[in-house]
């Protein structure tokens, strides 16, 4: 199913949305995590951060997935497990203050 999902463009997008529908879910789940750690901070932004860990989570699963359903012959957790690799650094360090949260003007956004 999930070959065929990835093999055609809107049965991708539906993928991608049932996903997506996931993120708030993971993203009080790393919160509650790190929380435990004692890694957590407070700061204003703080419910956008999780999400963007989340998105990134899942991001990094869908491309291993879509990879998979494309690549005959490739191994699904050999790829989920690359990509989370890839991506838990960023999700399991500590909270860190952006500049403009600081009140200093954030860096800007080179094309």
């Amino acid at each position: 199913m999930m070959r065929l999902a990835a093999a055609d463009e809107k049965a991708w997008r539906y993928f991608l949305g049932a996903t997506n529908r996931l993120q708030p879910t993971l993203a009080r789940a790393l919160r509650a995590a790190a929380q435990r750690a004692e890694v957590a901070e407070h700061f204003d932004d703080e419910a956008l951060y999780w999400d963007v860990r989340a998105a990134a989570l899942l991001g990094a699963i869908t491309t291993a997935y879509r990879c998979w359903a494309t690549t005959p012959g490739s191994e699904l957790a050999t790829l989920v497990a690359t990509a989370v690799d890839a991506v838990v650094p960023l999700v399991t360090a500590p909270p860190r203050h952006s500049p403009a949260a600081d009140g200093l003007p954030a860096a800007p956004i080179q094309d």
